[in-house]
């Protein structure tokens, strides 16, 4: 061995398993609200995380659209709303959608409006003239439907290079439409009858189709007619289903148009929603309408157990739960907030009385007392300015403080006192009455403490309107601690009758238990 001795390194490999059922980050986030937006097809929410992985995709080969989802199935089973809650969680914005309605190209004549007039043409736009003037970028290409300029407008200025295309009813377009976009799918651009050539590689297609459902009703109603063993009504299972909406779809599409899906997306068929995935709906629908109502108009809406069961009972579709949801509450809503019945900053609860044709609404509010001081300096400073007031009025008639004054102007002080400074808790009057009446400069009894009220009812007709008018009328004229500022009637229909009065929190609960049919309203709000 020589006297020096060589060091020596060794590079060693080692060997680590990956595990490929660990999903990133992103996708996890994604998957985690599609699954609380979508209620169940569970296939579908699987293939909406596959395209979602598609477009962070750092190793893409092809020039293809990044996912292409076929979707048959039922009405209303989440088809077109897998669509719009893909855009929401990648543009924040669930109307960042280009939909293309496939039975607006049931006829071939029609395509032009898809894909552009080609020259010679009426409707053809050739843009490289001098006179051309493009579309703005938040304004829709008229001339073709698949235009570039479409697909980034649809993004409504999101800047997420993805564009989700929903081929509405894709099943109800004429053998042409497919033809255009199976050209679509295999090549990923498109030539528009002005020689525009569309990119469509950084999209996501998503077609839905009502192919075979009506099929599926039909098996599954014919085999319920009879009852199985134990009394329990038999139907067809989702297999069968599957079965069955298959067979159509190969009747209707070529098979070299389901290679093309399958190659770059699948075909997932979406099943009827159960009793407990539309209940999991009208929360989602109701949570969401609580979410905008205090975003937009900052009030807080509570929509309690029996209004959701009662929304669920006037429903039992989703389609009509979204409308239930929109007439029952939204417009509701909305019709307060332009009343001013509901004010920023009040929480409301909706609610259901059985019973009742309809939701409850109940606003609650903090009641803040006018009286802002009750200080005896505050006092002091308050009977100051009374005398001081009474000399002026005195010395404007000519009298004296003591002395024979007239009773209107007695009245006019009263009111003020009263009525204008009906915030300090004191009632003071000063001088005397003309029949001889002293009243002394002293601190009275606290009278009530009056606040603005309007209480309003309806009825059937006119008649009834006029009977429950005089009612009310009279209680309140007789009410001591009450003021009629006004009242107002409507003699069309609905008929409709209001009065605005300065009374007490006391006195209009009275009148509130009173006439069940009237409510009573203090500063925007329901009075409890």
């Amino acid at each position: 061995m020589s006297a020096s001795t060589a060091l020596s390194t060794t590079t060693s490999r080692v060997k680590r398993s990956l595990n490929v059922l660990e999903v990133n980050r992103p996708e996890t986030k994604f998957g985690d609200f599609i699954d609380s937006v979508i209620m169940g097809q569970p296939n579908g929410r699987r293939a909406a995380r596959r395209a979602f992985r598609r477009t962070k995709s750092q190793i893409r080969t092809g020039n293809q659209p990044y996912y292409v989802i076929v979707a048959p199935g039922p009405t209303t089973s989440g088809k077109s709303e897998l669509a719009y809650r893909i855009a929401e969680f990648i543009h924040e914005n669930r109307a960042a959608v280009l939909k293309i309605d496939g039975s607006e190209y049931m006829e071939k004549y029609n395509l032009s409006k898809l894909t552009g007039a080609s020259p010679n043409l009426a409707g053809y736009t050739n843009r490289k003239e001098k006179d051309y003037v493009p579309p703005k970028p938040d304004e829709k290409d008229t001339y073709a439907e698949l235009s570039q300029h479409n697909l980034t407008w649809s993004r409504r200025g999101s800047r997420k290079n993805v564009t989700i295309v929903l081929i509405d009813e894709w099943d109800k377009g004429c053998v042409e439409f497919n033809n255009i976009l199976l050209s679509i799918f295999r090549d990923g651009k498109y030539t528009l009858g002005n020689g525009e050539i569309v990119d469509f590689s950084n999209c996501i297609f998503i077609l839905t189709a009502n192919i075979g459902s009506s099929a599926v009703e039909e098996a599954q109603n014919h085999i319920g007619i009879g009852f199985g063993h134990g009394g329990v009504a038999k139907g067809i299972t989702d297999d069968e289903a599957d079965k069955i909406i298959n067979d159509h779809l190969k009747k209707f599409a070529p098979p070299e148009f389901r290679a093309r899906v399958e190659e770059n997306g699948e075909i997932v068929i979406f099943h009827k929603l159960t009793d407990e995935q539309i209940a999991k709906i009208c929360e989602l629908k109701v949570s969401e309408l609580c979410s905008v109502v205090e975003k937009e108009a900052k009030i807080i809406v509570n929509v309690d157990e029996a209004a959701r069961k009662w929304l669920l009972k006037e429903s039992g579709t989703v389609a009509k739960l979204n409308g239930a949801v929109t007439t029952y509450i939204t417009d509701v809503l909305d019709n307060e907030l332009i009343k001013g019945d509901i004010r920023e900053g009040q929480t409301v609860t909706v609610t259901h009385v059985d019973g009742e044709a309809g939701l409850s609404f109940d606003v609650e509010y903090d009641v803040q007392s006018l009286i802002t001081d009750t200080s005896s300096d505050a006092v002091k400073a308050f009977l100051a300015e009374a005398d001081a007031e009474l000399t002026h009025i005195c010395d404007t008639a000519g009298q004296q403080p003591g002395a024979q004054v007239p009773a209107e102007v007695v009245e006019q002080l009263r009111q003020k006192a009263a009525g204008a400074r009906s915030d300090n808790p004191t009632g003071v009057t000063t001088g005397s009455t003309t029949d001889g009446a002293t009243v002394d400069a002293t601190v009275k009894a606290v009278k009530p403490l009056k606040q603005p009220f309007t209480i309003q009812f309806q009825a059937a007709n006119l008649e009834a309107l006029g009977q429950q008018r005089q009612a009310v009328y009279q209680a309140l004229a007789s009410n001591p601690n009450t003021v009629m500022v006004k009242g107002e009637l409507t003699y069309n229909e609905p008929f409709i009758a209001a009065f605005v009065v300065q009374s007490t929190l006391e006195d209009m609960a009275a009148i509130a238990a009173k006439f069940q049919f009237a409510h009573v309203h203090i500063v925007g709000g329901a009075l409890s």
